[in-house]
């Protein structure tokens, strides 16, 4: 073999030996991706944890409308009328989505709940079972970080939901109300 075949051969094989090293590096060590890791590192923050099966009262004020539940022996009505349909089922979602909020900010020490909406909110929300009671305030919409400013029992740290779970304390009557469906076959 000639000397200039020599050297290209060695130098191939170089460039082979560089290539599986590096091969063995990153199977190692894989690059990290950064956004997987912020959304790894990103707190998830509980904001009502509610034993929901413990809740007796439901009070919602919504858009100047006022709704009131109570539980006796086991079953849901509408405070002050008893004819009312109640969907046991729609209670039971709705105190799910009540009794487990969680946030991803929480805004600790604040002073002034007036900076979010909290002194006038747009939802209140009273859970109450024994001795116990939540009142969970939905504050003013923040179309920046697209989120509601929450409080629980007026305490001074503020949290922050998302519309959907927003949607899903923001209800009327109507969506409580049981729906009687006509089971009747009509064949002809």
């Amino acid at each position: 073999m000639n000397k200039k075949r020599k050297i290209k051969l060695l130098l191939l094989l170089a460039l082979l030996v560089i290539i599986v090293i590096a091969y063995v590096v990153l199977q190692k060590n894989p690059v990290k991706d950064e956004n997987a890791e912020a959304e790894a590192d990103a707190e998830t923050y509980p904001v009502t944890e509610i034993d929901t099966a413990l809740v007796t009262s439901i009070g919602i004020i919504n858009n100047g409308e006022s709704i009131d539940f109570t539980k006796r022996n086991g079953i849901w009505y509408l405070s002050g009328d008893d004819s009312f349909s109640v969907d046991e089922d729609k209670i039971e979602s709705y105190l799910d989505n009540a009794g487990n909020i969680t946030s991803d900010t929480c805004i600790e020490n604040v002073s002034d709940l007036s900076e979010y909406g909290l002194d006038d909110p747009v939802l209140n929300l009273t859970l109450q079972w024994d001795d116990n009671m939540y009142l969970i305030k939905v504050g003013d919409y923040n179309s920046v970080i697209s989120s509601y400013y929450v409080s629980v029992n007026d305490d001074d740290t503020i949290y922050t939901i998302n519309s959907s779970q927003y949607y899903s304390l923001s209800k009327a009557l109507e969506n409580f109300e049981k729906i009687e469906s006509d089971t009747s076959d009509s064949e002809s």
